[in-house]
């Protein structure tokens, strides 16, 4: 297992664009570490550098405190699986498989066992004589990993691994990796633009804008506390009430509202919330944090129900389990409590990107 740290990292394509941007991340060992951000945010080219496939304009990559900038791709360790596969179409799936330990001069007799070893770890025990034009999408993604994993890498890393599969198959494809990943305890980075794949997937997830690393942790943190307003609406809280911070009370167009934790300087705010924690109430009592808005529209969506609701200054947007609730009529007049602990408030001169 190999632990890999990125430092200071940055790669140029051109005097203008920074691909990467001074970027810093620990990879832990033996753990699935996802890199999550929208297309064109430099994504792939992290892989290809701690790949080696391309160089740093500037910092450093480490495996195991090692510095890997003098050390050339193929004697890395870290194998990257392709978006597109890269399957030779004139060879087997076997010799597909095979062919990093041709390459390395390993005995035939060795590479047969381990070839047919590998097929059905992945799921395609008896595969090894058909051509690649003869499998399916998720059977060709199944033969790349083969060829990566057969190796033995210190690093696996893929790109996109799932995004060109359809529903069942990038689940079963989900689940294949995660289960041979645990199995085999090598350290394991992808890229992708999804959150829930990046969540259900991954030990750990680095999101990235533009080149700059935004947030690092587990799932669950970028749920419960998203570090920037960019992050909370890029993991789906896209409900925002301008206001200003008063230590601690926040004043809006639709009421003062309290928020459970603020580590900001008073001024002008963002208050964010995700749409399944605004709950629907019937009377205020003598709670906090009760606004009054009006029902824009109400849409059954099988278990959940989604609801626009206008409220003074903002539009926010409302999931909630369909079984207890009715559907509300447009123009209806609806009391939503906004939970303290649920909101989070940003600077204003925060990007939303």
């Amino acid at each position: 297992m190999t632990q890999v740290t990125l430092r200071d990292l940055t790669k140029k394509y051109s005097s203008q664009v920074k691909a990467v941007d001074h970027l810093s991340l620990e990879i832990p060992a033996g753990k699935i570490t996802a890199i999550l951000g929208p297309s064109g945010c430099g994504k792939t080219t992290l892989l290809k550098l701690i790949a080696g496939l391309v160089p740093p304009t500037s910092g450093d990559i480490f495996f195991d405190g090692i510095s890997q900038l003098d050390i050339p791709a193929e004697k890395r360790g870290a194998v990257m699986v392709f978006q597109n596969h890269l399957l030779f179409p004139f060879l087997s799936v076997g010799d597909n498989v095979a062919f990093g330990l041709k390459m390395r001069g390993e005995p035939p007799q060795l590479i047969r066992e381990q070839v047919l070893q590998i097929l059905e770890l992945v799921q395609l025990a008896g595969y090894e004589k058909r051509q690649p034009s003869q499998l399916s999408g998720g059977q060709q993604q199944r033969a790349a990993l083969a060829r990566a994993l057969i190796t033995q890498p210190r690093i696996l890393l893929l790109d996109e691994p799932l995004s060109n599969l359809d529903a069942n198959l990038r689940e079963e494809m989900r689940e294949l990796i995660f289960n041979l990943q645990r199995q085999q305890g090598i350290t394991t980075v992808f890229v992708t633009h999804d959150q829930e794949e990046a969540v259900m997937l991954a030990d750990q997830i680095a999101l990235v804008f533009e080149g700059v690393l935004q947030q690092v942790g587990e799932p669950r943190a970028f749920y419960e506390r998203p570090a920037n307003l960019a992050t909370a609406r890029f993991f789906g809280a896209n409900n925002i009430l301008p206001g200003f911070d008063r230590e601690g009370r926040i004043d809006t167009a639709s009421g003062s509202l309290q928020i459970e934790e603020n580590q900001i300087p008073p001024g002008p705010v963002n208050l964010v919330i995700r749409p399944e924690n605004i709950r629907i109430v019937t009377e205020k009592g003598d709670r906090n944090n009760i606004i009054v808005g009006r029902v824009r529209s109400c849409i059954f969506a099988g278990t959940r129900t989604r609801m626009k609701i206008t409220v003074e200054g903002a539009l926010l947007e409302v999931v909630t389990d369909a079984s207890p609730l009715r559907c509300y009529q447009e123009g209806e007049t609806i009391l939503l409590f906004l939970p303290p602990a649920k909101l989070w408030a940003y600077p204003a001169k925060e990007s939303s990107v």
